[in-house]
């Protein structure tokens, strides 16, 4: 499956331009860990239910 590589390739980019243009993040810890494992969650559900091989 493919969706873990592009995920851990993603995900980095994603905080990355998420940070500058979000100070509450910065300020406080707990959304970006909220956010962080509800994307971890989810695609790591993801690929076994959308890969049809």
């Amino acid at each position: 499956s493919v969706a873990p590589v592009i995920a851990s390739k993603t995900l980095p980019l994603v905080l990355r331009a998420a940070t500058p243009t979000s100070p509450i993040i910065m300020t406080s810890p707990a959304p970006t860990i909220t956010v962080v494992t509800t994307l971890g969650n989810t695609l790591l559900a993801s690929p076994p239910s959308s890969d049809p091989q």
